[in-house]
């Protein structure tokens, strides 16, 4: 079983109990997170905003960030909170990597993974998730890359765009 360390810092809540649900803002100021088998460490900011009720979780803002890099979503889950089944799913997601600074910290903390290709430039994704009860889940993407180095083979600027639908994409 997975052991994680967390150094937090700079932690504001707000949790207020209204009748029809909770709405959460959290925010976590440049925090570290540990894994203690593997020794690996990120340092972290996040933010949330949300609002929970019994049938259904809708996220306004989550967004995580590593230094340049980061993680946006927002959408709606509905279904059971409780047993974490959501019936009907509308997330929304957005991420922008410093592939340098990525591929730095996870040779760094996986020192096995010495040999991984050279990263640098930069790499955007969109991701919109959509599903039901009756359907299964879907997503529409679109990414690329700007000044995109892998190894030694310099390649600029890749575009891709796509469908997921029942498995194939």
């Amino acid at each position: 079983q997975p052991r994680m360390n967390a150094d937090l810092r700079r932690i504001n809540a707000t949790f207020d109990v209204l009748d029809r649900g909770v709405a959460l803002d959290i925010s976590l100021g440049s925090s570290r997170v540990l894994d203690e088998e593997s020794n690996a460490s990120v340092r972290v900011e996040a933010e949330l905003s949300a609002f929970m009720q019994r049938r259904g979780l809708t996220i306004s803002e989550f967004k995580l960030r590593r230094g340049d890099s980061f993680i946006i979503a927002s959408g709606n889950l509905k279904g059971d909170t409780e047993a974490l089944r959501f019936d009907d799913i509308s997330l929304d997601t957005r991420t922008s990597l410093h592939l340098e600074s990525m591929r730095n910290w996870f040779v760094k903390s996986f020192p096995k993974q010495e040999k991984f290709p050279i990263l640098k430039g930069r790499a955007d994704a969109e991701v919109k998730i959509r599903g039901t009860a009756d359907t299964d889940i879907s997503a529409d993407f679109k990414a690329s890359t700007r000044q995109f180095m892998f190894d030694k083979f310099f390649v600029d600027s890749l575009v891709t765009a796509g469908t997921y639908a029942a498995g194939t994409v």
